[in-house]
């Protein structure tokens, strides 16, 4: 006889609140706000620092092979990381409005049962908010 899925909400997690969960949000927030800050900072102060044309790409030698002007350099890096920065943020706000078709996860009838779907959103939407937040450290 074949055993269906059924994974638990782990403990303590499918207990919190939805304000706690708030605040976790709102400081993930405040983090990705902070970071985009810090680049924004960065491109102000490197700016006049560096060349008019600087190497954005390496070898496996670590010996530049690409180079472009400061201002596409700048550009790229503020682009990607607003991109980054969209992604992440929008996930977390549009994550409950898409359908459950388009959700691939194990157990997915199971965590996107209407009375687990809430919980299941609201902890996915939150962990990609930090895992973004993670990302955008990276970058800066």
């Amino acid at each position: 006889m074949l055993k269906t899925y059924a994974p638990r909400l782990p403990r303590g997690r499918g207990a919190l609140n939805m304000k706690k969960s708030m605040k976790r949000d709102r400081l993930a927030i405040v983090v990705c706000a902070t970071i985009l800050f810090i680049a924004v900072f960065q491109i102000i102060y490197y700016h006049s620092q560096l060349p008019s044309m600087v190497a954005s790409h390496f070898n496996l030698q670590g010996k530049p092979d690409g180079w472009s002007t400061k201002a596409a350099f700048f550009l790229m890096y503020s682009g990607i990381m607003t991109l980054l920065a969209v992604t992440f943020l929008g996930f977390h706000f549009f994550l409950p409005k898409i359908p459950v078709a388009l959700i691939s996860l194990p157990g997915k009838d199971y965590w996107t049962a209407p009375e687990r779907r809430e919980e299941t959103c609201r902890v996915l939407a939150s962990s990609m908010l930090w895992f973004g937040d993670i990302v955008l450290v990276y970058m800066v």
